[in-house]
C-alpha cells in the first residue's frame, strides 16, 4: 500500500491535516495476553451490579484508580511502530472516571507524544498540555462497567468512561510514549490501570505517572506492582514507498558522512 504520495515516508515525524477516526490501530491490552477485552479494564464480564461488566480491584492491590487530572498528575504509556511501517495517526480513546458520576463528566483531554521515555531523555514530539482535543466522551461498554473491589463487586460508584480525542501524526517506525489528562465537568478524574482477566493484583505494564512536576513509575502503592494505562489509537498503518525509503537512507548516510569530515 502506497503512502501520503511521494516521499512520505521519508519524514519521520509528519503531521497531516486533521481527520475523521480511523480504524483501530492500536489497543495497550494487546501488551499483555491475559487481559480481558478491548482496553483490559473489564476482568468478570457480567460480575458486577445488576449483570453489569466488573474491573475488580483485587488485593493486595489497592488503587482504583490513578489520577489524571489536567494541571494536576498525567499518565504516560508506551507504543511500539513496527519496522517498514508508518502509522498515521488520526486520533484516541482514553478512560477515566469520576466518583459517583451520574452521567458522563468527561469534558476535556490533552495528549503528548514523546521520541522516547519521560524518565530517560525524551522529547515532546506532538502536542502541548493546554489544548484541549476531545471530540465526545461517554459511558463505556454496551453495558456499565464499574471499577470496584473484587469483596465488593456490586459497588456501582466507580463507572469507566471513555474520551475521544483527535489528532494526527504521521509516526515512522520506533518506541514512542503517549501521555494524557483529562478534564471532569465535576470531580477529580481517576484512569483504571489495565487489568487481568479474572481479575489479580500483578504487574499489567511499565506506566508513568507525573505529579509534582516529576515524573515516576506508575506502582499500586501498598502492593508495588507496575501497571499499564488502557488507551488506544486510531488511524492507518502504511508502508512507505521504496523509492523514499532509498531516499531517506541516502540522507541519513550523508549526514553520518558530514559529521565524519567536520571531526
Amino acid at each position: 500500500m502506497r503512502s501520503l504520495g511521494l516521499c512520505a515516508g521519508m519524514a519521520l515525524f509528519l503531521a497531516v491535516p486533521q481527520v475523521a477516526f480511523g480504524g483501530p490501530l492500536y489497543d495497550n491490552a494487546s501488551s499483555l495476553g491475559t487481559l480481558s477485552g478491548p482496553f483490559g479494564v473489564v476482568t468478570n464480564p457480567g460480575g458486577g451490579s445488576g449483570g453489569a461488566d466488573l474491573s475488580a480491584l483485587v488485593s493486595p492491590d489497592t488503587i482504583s484508580g490513578f489520577g489524571a487530572n489536567t494541571d494536576v498528575v498525567r499518565l504516560a504509556d508506551d507504543f511500539t511502530v513496527p519496522a517498514g511501517f508508518q502509522w498515521i495517526i488520526t486520533g484516541g480513546r482514553f478512560l477515566g472516571y469520576t466518583v459517583n458520576a451520574n452521567a458522563p463528566t468527561l469534558i476535556g483531554a490533552t495528549v503528548r507524544i514523546w521520541s522516547g521515555s519521560p524518565l530517560t531523555g525524551g522529547t515532546v514530539i506532538f502536542g502541548d498540555t493546554t489544548t484541549n482535543v476531545q471530540t465526545s466522551a461517554n459511558w463505556l461498554g454496551s453495558t456499565p462497567v464499574y471499577r470496584a473491589l473484587a469483596t465488593n463487586p456490586s459497588n456501582t460508584q466507580r463507572q469507566i468512561q471513555y474520551s475521544d480525542s483527535e489528532f494526527s501524526i504521521t509516526l515512522g517506525p520506533g518506541r514512542y510514549w503517549i501521555d494524557y489528562a483529562l478534564t471532569s465537568s465535576e470531580g477529580f478524574v481517576y484512569s483504571p490501570p489495565l487489568s487481568v482477566s479474572g481479575g489479580g493484583a500483578v504487574p499489567t505494564g511499565d506506566a508513568l505517572r507525573y505529579f509534582e512536576d516529576i515524573w515516576s513509575a506508575m506502582t499500586d502503592i501498598d502492593s508495588g506492582n507496575p501497571k499499564g494505562i488502557p488507551f488506544q489509537l486510531y488511524g492507518t498503518q502504511v508502508i512507505p514507498e521504496p523509492s523514499c525509503l532509498l531516499l531517506a537512507g541516502l540522507g541519513a548516510a550523508g549526514f553520518v558522512l558530514l559529521r565524519w569530515r567536520k571531526k
